[in-house]
């Protein structure tokens, strides 16, 4: 996996730094472990609310953000988990949101947004 993963624990949540450039071709396997390593995390810390910055040169190709989403339960990712992702590369946003959009409609609680602090806010339902 070519990216850096920078994990954060708060009080009520993981906060989550991930940077780096996507390779092509290992879009999809790079984003699930990362993801199957958040689910780890938030199991160990008896934590279900992530907060995710995402700083990743390069776009997540479609069927690549399909595949993330369409069982993210087969790589440790439960249901009962809360995810606000933060992506500060324009280009890629699209992407992200079809990403979410997906997971969204298979019953994951998951959302994107364009600030950390509204991701926050979401997250910790307005504290």
């Amino acid at each position: 996996m070519s990216y850096d993963v920078l994990v954060e624990e708060k009080p009520e949540y993981l906060r989550v730094e991930v940077s780096g450039t996507r390779v092509c071709g290992e879009e999809l396997s790079s984003a699930i472990c990362v993801w199957e390593k958040l689910g780890h995390l938030c199991r160990e810390k008896a934590l279900s609310k992530v907060l995710v910055v995402v700083n990743l040169t390069g776009r997540l190709p479609t069927m690549s953000a399909y595949g993330l989403a369409e069982s993210p339960g087969s790589f440790g990712w439960e249901r009962s988990f809360k995810a606000a992702i933060v992506d500060v590369n324009e280009s890629s946003r699209e992407s992200n949101n079809f990403t979410v959009t997906v997971a969204k409609n298979r019953g994951y609680n998951v959302e994107i947004f364009e600030s950390e602090k509204t991701a926050r806010e979401w997250l910790l339902g307005g504290k």
